[in-house]
């Protein structure tokens, strides 16, 4: 019996041996491989630099090509590291300033961006309605309004407005009364009719939790309705009937008044802190380009696969599945990227406010703790992406040696932990920066 324990013994040993020889054979394999593809790649920049040259002359490179072909080796020396065997890789590096691609790498093949998808949406609705948009919660009567009494209904049309809070409902429901209404005589209503009535996005985790979707937010929750009557009381306003209904604004109703938030007041925190129900907010004001009432995330999709196509991307390869990153099912790729980022820098007004709500290396947002004292820090300005075996970064940052800004996508899917990719994208866009 003790003879068969010590040979079972051995034969698992053998047996482990076996899996770390293979193991250590096919990490040696893939570093070898990637040193390769670094090399060639080198020789490749190194060839195209030179291939307008005069035949039989020589010349030194210029301090950008030396530049290119130091990056291009700092990729290829951090492709090699071992961790990287186990993940998948994509990337895109643009030069804006010279208008050319400085390194590619998978750019064309479809990621998980996580929270990069956020800049899909913040670039999307920068483009269609402008920085300069507003989200607008309207209030409406409909019926006639003599003497302070509203013979007829009021009506609350829901902006998806993250940031409305009790001070703000406060605020709305005494404009309300300053503009005349002391008394309803039918009912308080509200429209919904900005998105559909599904409460969580498409391709959410069941077991996320997540922020409830509703056209009318109070304090980021859906419990808007439960205060707006007592508000109502609160501002002087009698009631006839308490309960709040929900329907479809008459056409003929007039505006009583409204509460605006500018997008910018959004768009900074659902970037440097990455807030998706903010993302999700402002996904959804697109909905009135759609043209449809109570439009769905596909719908959204097709506005925004528009803005992708024109930027010179192609949203075929592309899925947009939410606002925020969320999904599972949304993809991306380096390129579509780096595509929307060269487009919106040619709109000065959305790039400034794009760039102004990205977070900034080692200075705050989730890239507080990034990239401190790198040619990066102070500098680069990107979106991160965060889920369960991804980690992806997308952004601008500018060339020290150069002085040229660049756009560029680092995207990796399959990674154990969020900390191989960050690694990862951290030693690229160091490089790129200095």
């Amino acid at each position: 019996m003790k003879h068969n324990h010590v040979l079972l013994a051995l034969l698992v040993a053998a047996l482990l041996s076996g899996c770390a020889s293979r193991r250590s054979i096919e990490e040696q394999a893939y570093r070898d491989a990637m040193r390769d593809m670094a090399r060639e790649q080198a020789q490749a920049a190194a060839r195209a630099i030179t291939s307008s040259q005069t035949a039989g002359q020589q010349r030194q490179l210029s301090a950008y090509e030396q530049w290119q072909l130091r990056v291009t080796q700092r990729i290829g020396e951090a492709l090699a590291d071992t961790a990287c065997c186990r993940f998948n890789t994509a990337i895109s590096i643009y030069d804006i300033t010279s208008g050319q691609s400085v390194y590619s790498l998978n750019e064309n093949v479809r990621m998980r961006p996580a929270s990069t998808e956020k800049l899909v949406t913040a670039i999307s609705v920068l483009d269609l309605l402008g920085p300069d948009y507003s989200f607008n919660t309207r209030v409406l009567a409909s019926g006639t309004l003599r003497g302070g009494v509203l013979n007829g209904d009021l009506w609350i049309v829901g902006a998806m407005d993250p940031l409305l809070s009790a001070a703000d409902l406060r605020t709305l429901c005494q404009s309300i009364r300053r503009a005349g209404v002391q008394r309803v005589e039918g009912s308080v209503c509200v429209d919904l009719g900005l998105k559909d009535d599904n409460q969580y996005g498409w391709g959410w985790c069941w077991d996320d939790k997540n922020s409830t979707l509703s056209p009318l937010l109070l304090d980021g929750k859906p419990k808007f309705t439960n205060s707006l009557a007592s508000q109502l009381k609160a501002a002087g306003i009698t009631l006839k009937r308490t309960a709040v209904k929900t329907g479809v604004l008459p056409a003929a109703a007039v505006e009583l008044t409204q509460l605006q938030r500018p997008l910018q007041e959004v768009l900074e925190p659902m970037m440097k802190q990455s807030n998706n129900l903010y993302a999700e907010c402002v996904f959804y004001q697109l909905s009135p380009l759609t043209g449809r009432r109570a439009p769905s995330h596909s719908d959204i999709a097709r506005l925004i696969n528009g803005v992708i196509d024109r930027a010179g991307g192609n949203s075929y390869h592309v899925q947009v599945a939410d606002g925020s990153g969320l999904s599972l099912y949304n993809y991306q790729t380096a390129a579509t990227f780096v595509s929307l980022l060269r487009y919106i820098y040619t709109k000065p007004n959305a790039y400034q406010a794009l760039t102004q709500s990205l977070p900034i290396a080692a200075v705050d947002g989730t890239l507080k703790n990034r990239m401190a004292s790198t040619a990066a820090a102070s500098n680069l300005r990107a979106k991160t992406g965060t889920v369960d075996g991804v980690s992806t970064l997308t952004g601008f940052t500018t060339c020290r040696t150069t002085g040229h800004l660049l756009a560029f996508a680092v995207l990796t899917n399959g990674v154990r932990t969020g900390s191989q990719g960050r690694a990862l994208q951290d030693i690229i866009c160091t490089a790129i920066s200095e």
